[in-house]
């Protein structure tokens, strides 16, 4: 994936130009990174396999990336979140993506 060089930053350059591995404390993973990659835009918009969602263990956080699904898919996505009522924290739950352009939705 291609890097942005920020203009007038020597320090932001100098890691841009170091190995992405260089600092980390973990173990890489090749595979992995040839297949995650990092995008800046609206997360609704995008046309992946699945989106996930951010939120709290009530389901009920509307605000930044979560509050940008909510908007974009519709109210059958609300409407599903709602009657999942919970999700404790480190677990996941599915619903369909109604509106979003992901393949799983």
């Amino acid at each position: 994936m291609m890097q942005e060089e920020p203009q007038g930053n020597a320090a932001a350059s100098q890691l841009l130009a170091a190995p992405l591995h260089a600092a980390s404390t973990f173990a890489v993973e090749g595979l992995l990174n040839e297949a995650v990659g990092v995008v800046k835009g609206g997360v609704a918009s995008l046309a992946v396999d699945a989106v996930v969602v951010p939120t709290n263990e009530h389901l009920t956080e509307r605000r930044g990336a979560t509050g940008e699904v909510f908007a974009a898919s519709g109210g059958g996505f609300a409407r599903a979140v709602a009657a999942l009522s919970s999700c404790r924290t480190g677990d996941s739950k599915i619903v369909a993506g109604f509106g979003l352009p992901a393949s799983h939705g």
